[in-house]
């Protein structure tokens, strides 16, 4: 039953994702061929600047919409599905609460592992532009030597946190909807509200470890001093995000099953 419940919230909103990446990819090759292909790394660093800056705060955006938009879709599924008058006939399938959320929990999962794939392997496709990769050369060691760790390696990092990250980011959208339907009214509002506090909190917790456990994180005017306490530090904010975001998806998962199975208030 697990299988059948995961395959039919994976069809949810499927032509809607397939489309949003397409138009991803689609901006991805244009940018490429038509800006980074082209750009000369040789103009003037104002004109430069203002170039890369207007590009790079476009994709951001877009970036940000598509990851927006794929979340929306995930918290969609598990409200309508679960707590709308669809839940009606959802709840008399032969299935248990821990089995319905489990399967909205893999496939949010699938859904964000997707989206991430599609966003960083776009990333890498207009990174591995000739023109970007000769220009970067003449930087390299210096961006190096500022961030304490090759560029590969920062990226490769940003991938694994973000992949690792997924169950945690499905859960809190999950806890906040199910926190936000225990009202008699404005549902959809209370949850976002209670999503931003959940966020808050992460954030607090996050920069109070930060504090406390690395502070002794200060960059020096020498360069190899320099490049070890970033290094450190963005080490440190990984791993502290990830300890966190394990602990607070227990916390959201146990909210969810609880209101799920005792605490159900369809409209």
């Amino acid at each position: 039953m697990l299988k059948k419940l995961i395959k039919y919230d994976l069809k949810y909103g499927a032509k809607i994702f397939i489309v949003i990446h397409a138009l991803l990819w689609i901006a991805a090759i244009f940018g490429r061929v038509f800006f980074l292909d082209r750009i000369d790394f040789d103009a003037p660093a104002e004109q430069l600047a203002s170039m890369l800056v207007l590009f790079f705060s476009a994709f951001v955006l877009l970036f940000s919409v598509v990851s927006l938009a794929t979340a929306l879709l995930i918290a969609a599924r598990f409200y309508k599905n679960l707590f709308t008058d669809e839940g009606y006939l959802t709840w008399t399938l032969p299935a248990s609460p821990v089995q319905q959320l489990w399967a909205k929990i893999l496939s949010g999962c699938i859904w964000n592992i997707l989206d991430l794939i599609l966003l960083y392997s776009a990333t890498y496709f207009m990174w591995i532009s000739p023109n970007v990769q000769n220009a970067y050369r003449m930087i390299a060691a210096e961006f190096t030597a500022s961030l304490g760790m090759p560029l590969s390696k920062f990226f490769l990092l940003m991938v694994l946190l973000s992949i690792i990250g997924v169950g945690s980011n499905v859960l809190m959208l999950y806890a906040s909807i199910s926190i936000g339907q225990l009202f008699p009214a404005h549902r959809l509002l209370l949850s976002v509200i209670v999503y931003f506090i959940f966020y808050m909190i992460i954030y607090a917790l996050s920069m109070g470890a930060l504090i406390k456990l690395l502070p002794g994180i200060a960059l020096s005017a020498n360069t190899v001093n320099e490049a070890a306490s970033m290094s450190t530090y963005l080490t440190g904010t990984f791993l502290i995000s990830l300890v966190l975001s394990a602990v607070m998806a227990v916390i959201q998962y146990v909210i969810t099953h609880l209101i799920l199975t005792r605490k159900l208030n369809l409209i």
